[in-house]
């Protein structure tokens, strides 16, 4: 059979066929940055058009705002705003779906509690007048008008307040009303105001009251003497001056040295401004990504799990996974090298379990790692609230947590590794966490460095009982007199 060839039919191509659009590929970090930048300019647009600024824009937006917010027309672009700053400062990724319902109940209540403000037969007439809570607050007011009447409306919207505001900032009742709380230092300014101002008008009622006194005196023929403080002058013996010291000697080497242990009341307080403060930020590359590479990797191998959320360290970023029922932890540590080809990094580590978590956690190095400084520790939370005086500051973990310890808990220290992996640094920072908690009379130093290379630095601090010890034969003397001071203690 003879096959027909059919002539191929030249098809007319537009312009446009010819056009090659280039594929632009865009990092999740710079969709967060963009989104970030359109929520700051939303918000400034906002709040310049609720003072007639911004042209038509701004017009039709404090139109919108009034019509729809009322009374939240002001706070909407501070919402904005501090929605943006949450964005650009987080780490860890996008809102969560708690930001979301925080914010929603926070609108819903702020809202509704603007309109139950006033009566009931104005609601509508208010909202044109830019009054209560717009249109939103309406809707939602009648729904809990109608249900619950206006006693109960204020009980539940003012506990939906509250709630939203634990959600949104994801901290508990205590930090939220507590005697470290922002609502607390909100008003302790104006408590002391009232303080400072009943104790000026009780000063001018007793300046008043003694004033009656010495006329009264007077009118009398100085019948009643009035006593008026008396002051003189004396001099302290030497045997009181030094009934406030207490004086250690001991034998450092052959010459006798000694050294005295005064307690001069030194109020020593550090400034944290003294402690470099760059840190800079930590980049972990596309973490969607990276999380696809490790599902598909891992169900490759026959192992289906289900992702979690994901830490972002300074050093490393934590990929929290469950695996199925009936899979075993081994099979999952056993791919180590083919997770670090498959997300081209190396090394990983992977934790199976994670300490207090049912999930199993992998340690993906960050492309750009951030410094931890000593200042950084030391202003955050967990230090500021320690229970004593005698922690060290240890670094961050893997989510970014500041992390102390207590030295009274270890009987002993050792501090080792390889040539700069960073001993140095873990002793300057124990010494240096350890000055900016305590003074000269509550704790002293004696330290010993043969090799007179890091510890000299330290000479001339108060808190030295006796000057760096660089020479080996001292140190044998030093010891001897710890024991001694100990014996002594304990008899004491």
């Amino acid at each position: 059979m003879a096959v027909k060839k059919r002539k191929n039919k030249k098809i007319k191509k537009d312009v446009l066929d010819y056009m090659v659009l280039p594929k632009i590929e865009i990092r999740s970090e710079t969709k967060k940055g963009i989104v970030v930048v359109m929520i700051v300019a939303l918000g400034i647009l906002s709040f310049m058009g609720l003072f007639g600024y911004g042209g038509k824009v701004g017009m039709y937006l404090d139109k919108s705002l009034i019509l729809a917010f009322g009374f939240g027309k002001w706070i909407f672009p501070f919402i904005l705003m501090f929605w943006a700053i949450f964005l650009f400062q987080k780490n860890k990724g996008y809102f969560r779906g708690s930001h979301y319902l925080g914010l929603f109940l926070f609108i819903l209540s702020i809202q509704s509690l603007f309109h139950l403000y006033y009566p009931r037969p104005r609601w509508e007439e208010i909202i044109y007048s830019g009054k209560g809570g717009g249109y939103i607050g309406m809707f939602f007011a009648k729904g809990f008008y109608s249900v619950l009447g206006s006693a109960g409306s204020w009980v539940i919207l003012l506990a939906f307040l509250i709630i939203s505001l634990l959600l949104m900032f994801n901290t508990t009742l205590d930090n939220l009303f507590g005697k470290k709380s922002f609502v607390l230092k909100f008003f302790l300014p104006i408590r002391y105001l009232f303080i400072f101002i009943k104790g000026l008008f009780e000063r001018d009622y007793e300046d008043e009251e003694e004033e009656e006194i010495v006329s009264i005196n007077q009118d009398e023929d100085e019948e009643i003497n009035i006593i008026k403080p008396v002051f003189s002058e004396k001099e302290i013996e030497e045997a009181e001056e030094d009934k406030g010291k207490v004086e250690v000697e001991v034998n450092i080497d052959n010459d006798e040295e000694a050294i005295n242990w005064e307690i001069n009341n030194i109020k020593i307080d550090l400034p944290l401004n003294l402690l470099n403060k760059k840190t800079g930020k930590p980049n972990s590359g596309d973490m969607k990504h990276n999380e696809m590479v490790i599902q598909r990797t891992l169900e490759n191998f026959g192992i289906p799990v289900e992702m979690g959320d994901v830490e972002v360290g300074p050093s490393v970023t934590q990929y929290t996974l469950k695996p199925s029922a009936g899979i075993k932890l081994s099979r999952i540590t056993n791919l180590s090298n083919d997770l670090a080809l498959s997300l081209a990094a190396h090394p990983i580590r992977i934790e199976a379990p994670i300490p207090g978590k049912s999930l199993v956690g992998i340690e993906v190095p960050n492309k750009v790692k951030a410094v931890v400084t000593l200042r950084q520790v030391l202003a955050s939370k967990e230090f500021k609230t320690r229970k004593n005086n005698l922690m060290m500051a240890l670094g961050e973990d893997v989510a970014g947590h500041s992390w102390t310890y207590d030295i009274t808990k270890m009987p002993h220290l050792l501090i080792a590794g390889a040539t700069n992996s960073g001993k140095s640094v873990c002793i300057n920072s124990i010494i240096v966490s350890l000055l900016y908690q305590n003074n000269p009379n509550d704790l002293r130093f004696i330290m010993v460095d043969p090799k007179r290379v890091e510890l000299p630095v330290y000479n001339g601090i108060p808190h030295l009982l006796t000057p760096v010890i660089t020479d080996v034969k001292k140190t044998v003397n030093a010891l001897k007199w710890c024991l001694n001071e100990m014996d002594r203690r304990f008899e004491v």
